[in-house]
């Protein structure tokens, strides 16, 4: 993990991998662990489910600490409306 952010409806995560892992199985283990501490230990009283689509792209090295402090300023790019479309656009990728 390289960088997590993200605010209540949406999260970003910069991430490191190596190429025998897909990016399918990799997000449906961060969506299985996630839902499962949010269900059972964060807000046990409270519904949480991620969606069934999620985005993913790959970034240039040279680009890994930009991206990376886009993603830790989410909640500041947000609410001052300073967003990259290219990253937050509502196209995704359903593997489902």
């Amino acid at each position: 993990m390289l960088a997590i952010g993200g605010i209540s409806d949406h999260v970003h995560v910069l991430v490191r991998f190596p190429t025998t892992l897909t990016v399918a199985t990799f997000a449906k283990e961060v969506k299985g662990n996630s839902s499962h501490f949010m269900t059972h230990v964060a807000m046990p009283e409270r519904f949480f489910k991620w969606q069934g689509a999620y985005g993913a792209f790959t970034v240039n090295k040279r680009e890994v600490d930009i991206v990376a402090s886009y993603i830790l300023r989410q909640k500041i790019h947000h609410v001052e409306n300073s967003l990259t479309e290219d990253w937050e656009r509502s196209e995704i990728t359903d593997p489902e």
